[in-house]
């Protein structure tokens, strides 16, 4: 059996990337966000950064290793990849970041010790769907309701089991549209 998991969200608390984001944002651009409100749609439409600065934001977050190595691990993380890992199954992580911010994840996976076959960057918007059937993926883990939602309408992925790992963000997601 083939586990892929989203790396972000699932594995790292994204709660602790928003305070890093939140940091980072007034570090660059003496702007003060509230971590709770650091979510694209917010920050870029409230006029607190453009589309560049937030951007740049996320390359310091993801792609320095002292923000990276403060990101904090999702509570009972390890008993997952413990269960992986006797069960003797797959597990490939996939992550929309590349080049040095996937660089700093490798890194963060191996400090935490979470065994994986394998870890991919697909950059923003990248091919989820590609990798899902190149690696004949069983089940897919994500933090994101829009990624299980592109996954489940692919004729070819109707038989994975698709997860969504909710309750570690301050704010909701709307989960329709996935069966």
């Amino acid at each position: 059996m083939t586990i892929v998991s989203d790396l972000h969200g699932v594995f790292i608390n994204g709660f602790s990337i928003m305070k890093l984001r939140s940091e980072v944002a007034e570090k660059l651009f003496q702007v003060k966000i509230n971590p709770k409100d650091y979510r694209k749609d917010k920050v870029i439409g409230s006029g607190w950064l453009n589309a560049e600065q937030y951007r740049k934001v996320s390359r310091e977050v993801y792609g320095k290793w002292e923000y990276v190595s403060r990101m904090e691990p999702i509570k009972g993380y390890e008993y997952f990849c413990d269960f992986i890992k006797h069960q003797g199954r797959r597990l490939i992580i996939l992550t929309s970041v590349v080049d040095e911010m996937l660089v700093c994840a490798k890194q963060w996976l191996k400090n935490h010790n979470i065994g994986f076959e394998n870890i991919v960057g697909v950059g923003t918007g990248g091919d989820r769907i590609g990798l899902l059937k190149d690696c004949e993926a069983n089940v897919y883990i994500d933090d994101r309701i829009e990624n299980l939602v592109i996954i489940r309408e692919d004729e070819d992925l109707k038989k994975i089991n698709l997860f969504l790992m909710k309750g570690f963000y301050p704010c909701e997601q709307n989960i329709s549209g996935v069966k």
